[in-house]
């Protein structure tokens, strides 16, 4: 359901707490297939002939006799899954949709806000590091080469770690650059309470920047190579709507309160419907989701409540979606 989504995504799987035995799951799967492929590769084998391929080997000089099959080290293959494990709770900590990593103790989201949820640069640079490797393999192979290295595509990844690491330094300091130009700027709406700002992707010098005054939320673009806000399109200005008793029934459905627990710049817009006993649709959007060239209402909750305020419907639109008429 709806409620599930917003209640347990990046929720108690994504915490430091559950990272080992989910760790412990992968580590599992590969310790399973692994001696089933041992077992299934054992019956194949016949006695007599592995009998006269060690002789044969046996004869060879030690250098050209080959290796023995190495034994498994499964202590430290579960910390590499619990690397692997923490590294993703670390990318998502890199996005603006964050995570909870303490939960449950701790049920505060946390997030670094310097890498769209899904980035071109790092994504290209994660595929590469497993393609090349392999690419270059096979063309070794159809060479001929006698070289073969021991760690088999290690020098593509630890220049893709490399990458990735001087793409978040990148990030954040535009990130940080963003905040100081929206802070240097005059808004309507009263003292200035907050600013925030948001990646686009494939750009780190483009960003969207909220800042919420006593009585507005703007929304803007800024370019931070030029160091400046964005002249190809204008900031937005939405004046904060008047709590009423509708707004408040809406906030404290279900689904608004899970919606509410996870958005940061939430707002709302009412609607009255035109059916017989009156009521109303109450749709809840996170500002940060809200870009000014953005007029779809992907992650937007709609609590539509009767004449007397009750609840008769909730909703999320999870992907964009084309704005409701009333």
């Amino acid at each position: 359901s709806t409620n599930a989504f917003y209640a347990h995504h990046r929720g108690f799987t994504h915490t430091l707490f559950f990272a080992p035995l989910v760790a412990l799951g992968s580590w599992s799967v590969v310790y399973a297939a692994h001696h089933w492929w041992w077992k299934r590769q054992a019956a194949k084998i016949d006695p007599e002939v592995a009998a006269k391929k060690a002789a044969e080997t046996a004869e060879l000089p030690p250098e050209l006799r080959p290796l023995p099959p190495q034994p498994m080290n499964w202590k430290l293959l579960y910390v590499y899954a619990l690397l692997g494990t923490l590294s993703h709770l670390l990318l998502d900590f890199t996005t603006a949709y964050g995570t909870r990593p303490f939960e449950p103790i701790n049920m505060r989201w946390y997030s670094w806000d310097i890498v769209a949820i899904i980035e071109p640069w790092l994504l290209i640079a994660m595929f590469a590091a497993l393609v090349l490797p392999w690419f270059f393999g096979l063309i070794s192979s159809e060479v001929g080469s006698k070289h073969k290295q021991r760690f088999h595509g290690q020098g593509a990844a630890i220049t893709t770690l490399a990458f990735v690491f001087t793409f978040w330094w990148l990030c954040d300091l535009q990130h940080r650059r963003t905040i100081a130009i929206l802070n240097n700027q005059l808004y309507p709406g009263g003292a200035l309470l907050r600013t925030q700002a948001f990646p686009y992707p494939m750009n780190p010098f483009l960003w969207y920047g909220v800042v919420e005054t006593d009585s507005a939320f703007i929304t803007s673009r800024v370019n931070t190579y030029h160091g400046k806000l964005d002249d190809s399109l204008e900031p937005i200005v939405r004046f904060k709507p008047e709590e009423t008793d509708i707004t408040r029934a809406a906030k404290g459905s279900a689904l608004g309160k899970v919606y509410l627990d996870w958005a940061r710049f939430p707002f709302t817009e009412t609607h009255s419907i035109d059916q017989p006993g009156g009521g109303w649709s109450v749709k809840i959007y996170d500002l940060r989701y809200r870009s000014p060239e953005n007029r779809s209402n992907g992650l937007t909750v709609t609590i539509r409540l009767d004449g007397k305020l009750n609840v008769v419907e909730q909703r999320a639109a999870l992907r964009n979606e084309n704005e409701e008429k009333y």
